[in-house]
């Protein structure tokens, strides 16, 4: 499946193809032939009778197909009965989507992610074979019969649970880095957004990094953390795409990772600007619909990027057509640069403390020590008699600190606004 130039034939009831096409070039696969049917027909073929004969007639003459693509997602009673039926690999979207993540997968943890994600989709098909062979439809799974169906379904179910273990392990040492992180008073950033939208390249440009950069979809599947060029701490992350309609099997797959989104003290959205208006709110629509059960009050950007690609007036137009929702729209080249000064100084006016607090506690109150480093930046710390704390604090949060220091018997000695820094931009 992995060689180069796989030739397909593509079935769809969907005239709106470009993001197939997208995913089909990232795995090499050359279109031969598109077929259309306005709806779905059947519960169990999905094809209609007259178009499943029309597949198999142009199959007859074009022997060197290799794959049938279906732009839908397929129950597994549908996929098996369309190999069957073609004689051929039937892959739908979310099967085009895996392949792309196993090509892709580099890093430990991203290979555990999508062996997880694909472990989870054979599951389904397990039980479609079982129910099959019940009904006398097959003789077994792999001709082995019951029990090697019985063996293999335990083998996943076990493999499973494996790798969640391993993957909870990953996510226990990352959220120790972002602890530890936090405590050295950095603030962390997720960049966000539909795949192939920018986001890495964008991480190049904030930072002056040089991080390999592919114009294909899904290219990056594990996280990379630089930090950025300003005068404040921040660290922003690159994190996995997203894309319509990704069975929530495959997030919570990838939870390990996405969970720097949803930890992060901000989030940087990308959106490919350069796109119709429908497509833009299509993709923003698919982001949020994976970011906003997690996220709760994190603020985010919206990053219109590729604005090099259209006029000042369009730029403008979209970036009104954008706002008086709950994002900071800011336009932005990630490639050019252009805008990211901008981008810059609205993440410092977030992270800008608003207050300085020294208060002093009893000692041994060491979880609001950890608290105080966790939620602000603790400048100074002095243990000669119990423990004294200069901490810069954003005020939504210096209510808080102070509650818990009188609560474990200590006091605020002194509390002062400040403002940020000015910026040369």
């Amino acid at each position: 499946m992995h060689s180069a130039y796989v030739k397909c034939a593509v079935f769809t009831t969907d005239r709106d193809m470009p993001e197939l096409e997208e995913l089909l070039l990232t795995l090499e696969m050359d279109v031969e032939r598109v077929f259309f049917q306005d709806r779905q027909a059947s519960p169990r073929t999905f094809f209609g009778r007259g178009k499943i004969e029309e597949i198999k007639d142009w199959l007859d003459s074009h022997e060197d197909i290799e794959a049938i693509v279906v732009n839908h997602e397929l129950r597994p009673a549908q996929l098996y009965f369309l190999e069957k039926t073609f004689g051929k690999r039937v892959f739908d979207r979310v099967g085009i989507i895996l392949e792309i993540f196993m090509k892709n997968a580099h890093s430990r943890e991203a290979k555990l992610q999508v062996e997880l994600a694909e472990m989870k989709y054979q599951l389904s098909f397990i039980r479609e074979y079982v129910h099959s062979a019940k009904e006398g439809e097959h003789p077994g799974f792999m001709a082995g019969g019951e029990y090697a169906v019985d063996d293999y379904y335990l083998f996943i179910k076990r493999r499973i649970t494996r790798i969640k273990s391993e993957l909870d392990s990953i996510r226990r040492d990352r959220e120790a880095k972002r602890r530890a992180r936090r405590r050295k008073g950095f603030y962390l950033v997720a960049i966000a957004g539909y795949t192939n939208a920018g986001k890495s390249t964008l991480l190049n440009t904030l930072t002056g990094e040089r991080i390999l950069v592919e114009d294909r979809m899904f290219s990056t599947l594990s996280t990379t953390t630089r930090r950025i060029e300003s005068p404040y701490r921040i660290l922003v992350t690159d994190t996995v795409g997203f894309i319509k309609e990704l069975p929530p099997w495959i997030i919570e797959a990838f939870k390990a990772t996405l969970e720097e989104v949803f930890q992060a003290d901000a989030i940087i959205l990308v959106l490919d600007a350069s796109e119709d208006d429908f497509t833009m709110k299509t993709k923003l629509k698919a982001s949020e619909e994976v970011l906003f059960p997690d996220i709760g009050g994190i603020p985010v950007i919206l990053a219109l990027n590729k604005c090099d690609s259209m006029d000042e007036n369009e730029c403008d137009r979209k970036k009104r057509m954008m706002e008086g929702g709950r994002y900071e729209v800011v336009p932005i080249s990630a490639r050019t640069g252009k805008g990211t000064d901008a981008l810059v100084k609205l993440l410092e006016s977030i992270f800008s403390p608003e207050i300085s607090m020294s208060v002093w506690l009893p000692a041994g109150e060491e979880s609001t020590v950890s608290w105080a480093y966790d939620h602000g930046m603790v400048r100074d710390i002095d243990r000669k008699e119990g423990i004294k704390l200069e901490v810069e604090i954003y005020e939504r949060s210096a209510a808080v600190l102070e509650k818990k220091v009188k609560e474990a018997g200590g006091k605020v000695i002194r509390v002062e606004r400040h403002d940020a820094p000015e910026q040369n931009l």
